[in-house]
C-alpha cells in the first residue's frame, strides 16, 4: 500500500477474496452500511413526517420514549438490526432488504457522503 493513497482508496484496494481485512478497512465498511441505513431511515421519516408522522407516534407505535426515538434519529450511532427493522416498520411499514455488491467493482469516487446522497436520490454524478 502507497503512502500517498487516502483512506478511501487503501480501503477498497485492500480489499481482496482471501485477504485479512485490515481493522480500518472493517470500520470503514461497518459506518458506511451504518451510514446507508440509517440514511434510508432518515429519509422515510422525514416523508412520513411531511404527511404527519411525529416522533411520538412512531414512538408509540415501537414501543420506545419519545426522547429514544429522537436519539436515533439524530445520528446512526451503535444501532442494532433489530433498531433499524423496527424504525422502517414503524416509520413506513417497510422491510429492510439487503443486497451484497462486490467492492472491486465499484468506483473509487463512490465514497464519500455526496455520493450516498447522489445515489439515493438518483442524481447523476
Amino acid at each position: 500500500m502507497s503512502k500517498n493513497t487516502s483512506p478511501r482508496e487503501r480501503s477498497w484496494s485492500d480489499v481482496e477474496p482471501g485477504s485479512a481485512l485490515s481493522p480500518g478497512v472493517r470500520a470503514y465498511f461497518g459506518q458506511r452500511l451504518r451510514n446507508r441505513v440509517f440514511g434510508l431511515v432518515l429519509e422515510r421519516f422525514m416523508e412520513a413526517q411531511a404527511a404527519g408522522l411525529t416522533k411520538a407516534e412512531l414512538a408509540r407505535r415501537i414501543g420506545k420514549r419519545p426522547e429514544v426515538v429522537g436519539r436515533l434519529l439524530a445520528s446512526p450511532g451503535n444501532w442494532t438490526l433489530e433498531t433499524a427493522s423496527d424504525l422502517l416498520l414503524g416509520i413506513s411499514g417497510e422491510e429492510l432488504l439487503v443486497e451484497g455488491r462486490k467492492v472491486e467493482r465499484r468506483p473509487a469516487e463512490d465514497f464519500g457522503p455526496e455520493a450516498l446522497l447522489r445515489e439515493r436520490l438518483g442524481e447523476p454524478e
